[in-house]
């Protein structure tokens, strides 16, 4: 099953799996399918058990072989398919039950479908969804190279775990016969060497941040995940507002770990492969389907709080400037991140207003606008300091014309904001019209900033004022407005 599982991690996509499967001799109008790569690949499994496409195994790992030279697992899978094929055809009676990868079912007959005991490890990237696509393409291939390597550096078989992409992280189940201490040992510090050493050379974007839980249970495997209530307790615990606090009030945390009582007091309670329960924290957590006390780390941290710092008068300090929308519940940004409170987005014909407006919210140090004619320099990757500026930026202005339509780079910025906020609550998309130009589409239904184009002091006191009631999320004039009603003499 190890080659079936790193089919899975290398042919995530489903364009490229099809694409395989296709050469292979699959049909491509009954191309094997699953909500998740994993869940693709165990259905090609079956499907290859079953006879559907014979060969199939040895000509899927011939081709994947070809693409990747130097992976030892395909090199092993397809040395024993070969070896399979002889034994077939010298008449070995035993060939074709080796040739075709067993199935649970006909392992152990009706029993494959009973509970079996398993570690349930569940891994979510904080502020995944924040990034855009390349970004979050180098995280998956990141977390997926750590998670590898972890277990091999923690000599936990392949073949002994059956993981389940969910896009930000993955949900994972190891045999029983692996000991749950070298899971709560091994395997969590390796994953935190791995994160040391993969943030070690990335810029704020491409970190990568990950929350862990891990339980114990019995768990049932089908085609397309996992059922048994193990798995939903250790994605209540994944999300349980206790672990989302971690990063909230320690910016510099890669990673926390949160235990379920039963897990902790079978591995760390009793200090197995040197595991400190003086490292661990009880904390109670009330989610939906879970009530209960769990223990909560961060494994090679001794000083980290659940509480925000405090500014030295008894008064918590503000949570760091970040987007509304565009950070998931639990994000942060790293102390030395530079905050925008806002973005500048324009059409290259419009970036005299976007400069226009940058200089007037910057006057005496009233606001730190990021635009790019200014802030990106010869040299600079264009997209990346663009990626980097909307993931710490509080809003994004953008400067709405008739040419805005043809400048997709433009387009994409605000369309990032406005897809993290499309409610509008955190105000993070303000349009800027000049003149009378009405907008369509989406823009359409946001209130704007309107300037007349005509008079620099009175566009630039209507641009402030406009802006301030944006920040404050309120507006109330300073003076009782005038009586409406006829005032009689």
């Amino acid at each position: 099953m190890e080659d079936v599982a790193e089919l899975a991690n290398v042919f995530y996509e489903p364009r490229a799996a099809d694409q395989l499967l296709a050469q292979a001799g699959f049909s491509r109008g009954a191309l094997p399918a699953g909500y998740t790569a994993a869940a693709r690949w165990e259905a090609v499994n079956d499907a290859l058990g079953d006879g559907l496409v014979e060969g199939g195994r040895l000509r899927i790992l011939e081709l994947a072989q070809r693409l990747y030279p130097a992976n030892t697992v395909f090199g092993a899978g397809l040395a024993e398919a070969r070896r399979a094929e002889v034994r077939l055809t010298a008449g070995d009676a035993d060939a074709d039950a080796d040739a075709r990868p067993t199935r649970p079912e006909s392992r152990h007959g009706t029993r494959g479908r009973l509970p079996l005991p398993g570690t349930v490890i569940v891994l979510d990237a904080v502020g995944y969804s924040r990034n855009g696509v390349m970004v979050q393409l180098g995280i998956r291939d990141g977390l997926r190279d750590i998670v590898n390597d972890a277990l091999a550096d923690a000599r936990i078989p392949a073949s002994a775990v059956t993981r389940q992409d969910t896009g930000d992280g993955l949900v994972a189940v190891v045999s029983g016969d692996v000991p749950k201490a070298v899971i709560a040992a091994d395997f969590v510090e390796e994953v935190r060497r791995g994160l040391r050493s993969y943030n070690r050379t990335r810029t704020t974007s491409g970190r990568i941040r990950l929350r862990l839980s891990l339980h114990h249970g019995d768990v049932v495997k089908d085609r397309t995940g996992w059922a048994g209530d193990a798995v939903i307790v250790g994605c209540r615990l994944i999300d349980s507002p206790p672990i989302r606090a971690v990063f909230t009030a320690n910016p510099s945390v890669n990673l926390a770990v949160i235990m379920s009582s039963e897990f902790y007091g079978d591995t760390t309670a009793q200090e197995l492969l040197g595991l400190d329960p003086g490292a661990y924290r009880e904390v109670d957590v009330r989610v939906p389907k879970f009530s209960g006390t769990a223990w909560l780390t961060v494994p090679g941290e001794r000083l980290w709080t659940l509480e925000a710092p405090d500014d030295g008068d008894g008064i918590p300090a503000p949570t760091p400037a970040t987007s509304t929308a565009g950070a998931g519940s639990g994000d942060t940004l790293p102390d030395n991140a530079v905050r925008w409170d806002f973005l500048i987005a324009a059409a290259e014909e419009d970036e005299g207003w976007g400069a226009w407006i940058a200089h007037a919210l910057e006057k005496d140090k009233a606001y730190k606008v990021h635009i790019e004619t200014w802030d990106i320099q010869a040299a600079d990757n264009v997209t990346w300091q663009l990626q980097e500026a909307m993931a710490v930026a509080e809003r994004t202005i953008v400067i709405v014309s008739a040419n805005l339509a043809a400048h997709p780079r433009a387009q994409a910025v605000w369309m990032e904001a406005w897809r993290n906020d499309p409610a509008g609550q955190g105000r993070s998309v303000v349009p800027v019209i000049v003149g009378d130009y009405q907008p369509a589409g989406l823009l359409a239904g946001i209130k704007p900033i309107r300037l007349s184009g005509t008079d620099s002091g009175t566009d630039e006191k209507e641009l402030r004022e406009q802006i301030q009631r944006v920040v404050d999320g309120h507006y109330r004039p300073p003076t009782q407005p005038p009586y409406p009603g006829v005032t009689n003499t």
